[in-house]
This record gives C-alpha cells, structure tokens and sequence, in this order.
C-alpha cells in the first residue's frame, strides 16, 4: 500500500510547523493577518516553505485554513507565477564590463537563475534560495538584495492587485538587504499598501535595523521533531533505519536530514560501534583502524561522527532507565549491542561519555590532531564504561574463596 504524504498544501509538501501555520491561517481568517511577517529561525527548518504556503492562501479566494487549489488565483500560484506574487532574493552583483552584449548576456544568466531557483521552489519548498556566482579568483560572490530590487517592489506595492485581492511579496533571506535598502524599505512598513503583504525570512534577525523587525511580526520557527523528519524522509523513499538515524542528527532540519540520508549513514553508525569496542578495551592493534575509520569519511562533516557517538550514550542511558523498545532506540537495530554493553558495564557513566565526546570535538577544533584526540578519547570512554561485569564477579568469588 502506498503511504499518505505528510501533511501537504496542493504540490506544496510542508514539513510540520503546525502551530505556526495554523496561527497564520486563523489570523487571515478572522480579518487580523499583519502587513508585514518576519519568519525567523535556523536553516532548513521551513521558513520559505511556511511563508510560500501563507503567500498562496493570502492569493486563495477561498475561506480554508489552505489554499483551496480549485480558484483560479490557486492554479495559477502553483508555479509561483501569479501576477500578485513576487519572491525577491539575494542576488550577485553583475559587474559592467565594457561590452554591453557581455553585460546583455549576464543580466539573461541571472534571469535564468532566478527562474530556475523558482522552478525548484514550485517542486520543493526547501529547496536553496541562495543564487550564486563565482569571482574570478574563485571565491562565492557576495549576495544582497540592493535598493533598486526594494524600489521596484515600492512601486509595485503601489498599484492595485492585477487579479487577486492581495500582493504578496516573499522576500527570502531579508538581513541581506544593504543600509539602503533597509531605509527605502521602512517607507511601505511605515505605511503599507492596503493590499500588501510582506513574507521576510531570515536566518540572521540580528541583521536587521530594529526599525525594520518591530514593525513585521515576528514569528519564530523552531528545528522540527525527529518523527516529522524520520516520517518525511521515509515517505520520499529513504529506508526508515536510516531515516530515522538521519533525522536524529539532522538538529531539527530539514535539509541537513536529506544530506545525511544520501550519505551511508549506516556505515558511518557501524564505524561507531567498531570504534567503541577498540575503546572497551584500548586493543593498540585495533584502536588505529577504528579511529582512522570513525573520522575518515569524506561523506559526512566530522561532527557527525560524534553526534552518532553521543547518540549510542543515549540510547544506553534510555535502555537502562525505562525497557524501551528497538524503535525507541537510535541504534535500534543493534538492540544486541546496547543490550550486550549495559550487561557487559553495569556502571556506565553515559553523561560523562557524552561530555568525553564534546571535549574531543573542542580539542580537534583547537588544532590537536586527530590521532591524539580520539586515542585520547578511547581512554576516557574506557573509564566511563567501568568495569566489566565479568571481572566483578570473578573478583567476588575470589573473596569468598579466600574466607573458605
């Protein structure tokens, strides 16, 4: 049988934030929905995919807490192509050259940058906004939403709406507008069109003049919970082992959790395991291959691996405090081995294991080498892990012998 996709708006699959579109849709409803919005949070959480949901109802003609997708205003912002809806983003400049066929030519390469950008957004709403462009010596150009962009938009926000009741800008990745920019832009805040509404999105509020955030409402979007990601990513063909293990160290984003789930993360949770065991005993034969595999992938960022790290603690400290199920457990298909380490170490110390962990991503940040960071590493997990039980024991029937 087929699976029910998520919680979806049309073509628009938008990845929980309930609560936050639930309150948008309920303050268009009741005639009380703000000018100007600022959806703030980390990236990859769905703040463009909240604000092109919102920008569409705003267009819908229909009273739902969704767009009705059967208006005419819903067919035609499927594409994002309404003519009451423009998605303004940070853009490379576009240095004249001397020729202005070479000029010509890079003003359509943009144009087909934007247009592809917004092609992608039409699929995927999580799908980058960031238009890049190399420099000659290689390097990212810098992006920024310049005035000219906001007094196109001041003008447009002027006019009367060509076919729905509402314009609608979204403009992503707000704190990248210039001084100028943000000063031009305070005119329509200050005064906004009656039928004009503004989508900011920002990773970075702080950027904003505070002139400009206290007059949109701000609306905070927190990382997403494990099983709406682990949920998601099983829907769109991920195995749900690796889903899960994928959404648990995506830290609540959506993006980061289709990353890892195109990496083997599988692989990456056995070179863990492999690690721990060369740990439990500090074996100078089998440390170097597991150290060198833990840290020696290029498929994921080094954090990764100590996140799976202090992932397995976790699960230890869960397993040993409540009889969770596999499905409970971030390493659930190697119950054996959590249930093998807690029989093996009674007295495991998983919060000292974590923070042996944590010190060991700061020492590789301030430059020891890795060799010495992870062996150093082995030696304190050793020491959280304890006593094996088998030696407890032996040592008890020793000390009975000796009073025989």
């Amino acid at each position: 049988m087929a699976k029910k996709p998520l919680t979806k708006s049309g073509s628009f699959p938008v990845i929980g934030q309930m609560r936050i579109r639930r309150l948008l849709a309920q303050s268009l409803r009741a005639g009380r929905a703000a000018h100007a919005y600022l959806l703030v949070g980390p990236g990859g959480v769905g703040k463009t995919a909240v604000a092109l949901e919102f920008a569409r109802l705003l267009l819908c003609s229909g009273d739902g807490d969704q767009p009705c997708e059967q208006c005419d205003d819903c067919r035609i912002s499927r594409t994002l192509q309404h003519p009451d809806l423009r998605i303004v983003f940070p853009l490379p400049a576009v240095k004249k050259s001397s020729s202005s066929d070479d000029d010509d030519n890079a003003a359509d390469a943009l144009s087909e940058e934007i247009a592809a950008t917004i092609t992608r957004l039409t699929r995927d709403p999580y799908a980058a906004t960031e238009i890049e462009k190399k420099s000659a010596v290689g390097s990212t150009a810098l992006q920024l939403i310049k005035i000219g962009e906001i007094r196109s938009i001041l003008h447009s926000a002027m006019l009367k709406p060509y076919q729905a009741a509402r314009k609608v800008f979204v403009i992503c990745h707000a704190d990248t507008m210039n001084d100028s920019a943000q000063n031009a832009f305070l005119k329509v805040l200050e005064e906004p069109p009656e039928a004009g509404y503004f989508l900011l999105t920002t990773e970075r509020e702080q950027m904003l003049r505070p002139t400009v955030r206290s007059r949109c409402q701000r609306i905070p979007l927190f990382p997403l919970p494990a099983e709406d990601l682990a949920k998601a990513l099983a829907e769109s063909g991920v195995e749900d082992a690796a889903a899960n293990l994928s959404a648990q160290l995506s830290g609540g984003s959506v993006t980061r959790a289709r990353e890892l789930a195109k990496g083997d993360v599988r692989a990456l949770q056995a070179c863990v395991i492999d690690f721990l065991k060369a740990s439990a005993t500090c074996d100078p034969f089998k440390l170097p291959a597991a150290a060198d595999a833990l840290l020696g992938g290029e498929s994921f960022p080094q954090h990764v691996a100590f996140d799976l790290l202090k992932l397995f603690f976790r699960d230890l400290s869960v397993r040993r405090s409540a009889s969770a199920q596999a499905s409970g457990l971030t390493f659930g298909e190697s119950e054996a081995i959590v249930d093998g380490v807690l029989s093996a170490f009674p007295d495991v110390d998983s919060d000292a294991a974590a923070r042996a962990v944590d010190e060991c991503a700061g020492h590789l940040a301030r430059g020891y080498t890795e060799t010495f960071a992870l062996y150093t590493l082995a030696i304190r997990l050793r020491e959280c892990l304890g006593p094996r039980a088998s030696t407890k024991h032996s040592s008890t029937r020793s000390t009975h012998a000796s009073h025989a």
